[in-house]
């Protein structure tokens, strides 16, 4: 597999204003923006529960003494915290209260932070969850400012087992296609004909991962399979929904395998995660391997923050 490094870095360069997800836009570029900006959305785990997750954006001003408080969904039977970025420290007296709280002592200027995360178990009867929680943020710092996270609209679905994308020669045109949570970004004349792509979703565990490579959290796992041979002519970029959210921004390592080693690719241009830290976005060319795996190096991971060029670029957290 080849991997083209400026044409990847142009795809992903527009990847993450682009790979919004399907969040309603209100707003317009006109108003001014906040001093910070704050989304919450949810991931169903492998036992049923929920991980919900906090992001903070701070605008062009660094904030000061900043207390983050969500609520836990109505109908929960059981809670638990969940991992939060080092900078931050739990609240645990307000845990008791149905609610959970964490305090962060600055935020610099543009930077994503978190996310903030706890996990949720509801009832039998509540077959379709909150795809978010009510949370907010204040600070006194450098002056008094509170704010509210906005979350989906929609109820919380879990991940698709299995997607099917099919590619053009025409290309998308720059934007991102896809269903069940897997998109992709394709040139014109990447491919020759049509052909369709099954992505199929893979559980990570010891068996499943590269063997003897530490220090990477692995946030995604997928089959791959054509209906026809395919050799793509031209780069073209995946993203692929991840088991937990990540920061926003964040730089992933790509591994891939068709045969039995698992090869680690260059990954200096692009390979990160998507605004909304629901999507790991790669871009590959050539001989398409059988298995792809994307991981966050753990100190990275543990940060949990990035710098953000403009609070613009977040139109899917508003």
């Amino acid at each position: 597999m080849r991997f083209y490094r400026w044409r990847a870095a142009v795809l992903l360069c527009a990847a993450l204003i682009l790979m919004v997800g399907n969040i309603p836009r209100i707003g317009h570029a006109a108003q001014a923006l906040p001093p910070l900006l704050a989304y919450s959305q949810g991931v169903f785990q492998p036992d049923g529960s929920v991980l919900y997750s906090i992001l903070l954006a701070s605008g062009a001003q660094s904030l000061g003494g900043l207390t983050v408080t969500a609520l836990v969904p109505a109908g929960a039977v059981e809670t638990a915290p969940g991992v939060i970025p080092a900078v931050a420290h739990s609240m645990t007296e307000d845990i008791a209260r149905n609610v959970f709280a964490w305090q962060v002592e600055s935020l610099a200027a543009s930077t994503v932070l978190g996310p903030f995360t706890y996990r949720v178990k509801f009832p039998a009867s509540v077959n379709e969850p909150p795809a978010g929680v009510e949370a907010r943020i204040t600070w006194n710092a450098p002056a008094a400012g509170i704010a509210a996270a906005n979350f989906p609209a929609e109820p919380l679905r879990p991940l698709v087992e299995k997607a099917r994308v099919t590619l053009s020669t025409s290309g998308t045109a720059g934007s991102f296609v896809g269903e069940g949570g897997i998109s992709v970004s394709v040139p014109a004349s990447a491919v020759s004909t049509p052909v369709t792509i099954t992505f199929t979703r893979v559980a990570i565990d010891e068996q499943s991962i590269p063997q003897n490579v530490t220090g990477v959290w692995w946030c995604a796992l997928y089959k791959v399979e054509t209906d026809l041979p395919l050799v793509l002519a031209k780069p073209i970029t995946i993203g692929l929904p991840t088991r937990q959210i990540v920061t926003p921004g964040m730089k992933v390592v790509l591994f891939t395998r068709s045969g039995a080693d698992w090869q680690m690719q260059d990954s200096t241009f692009g390979m990160v995660m998507n605004a909304l830290g629901n999507q790991a976005l790669v871009s590959i060319s050539g001989q398409l391997p059988t298995y792809l795996i994307v991981g966050i190096p753990e100190p990275e991971r543990a940060r949990a923050t990035m710098p953000l060029g403009s609070l613009a670029d977040l139109t899917g957290w508003r």
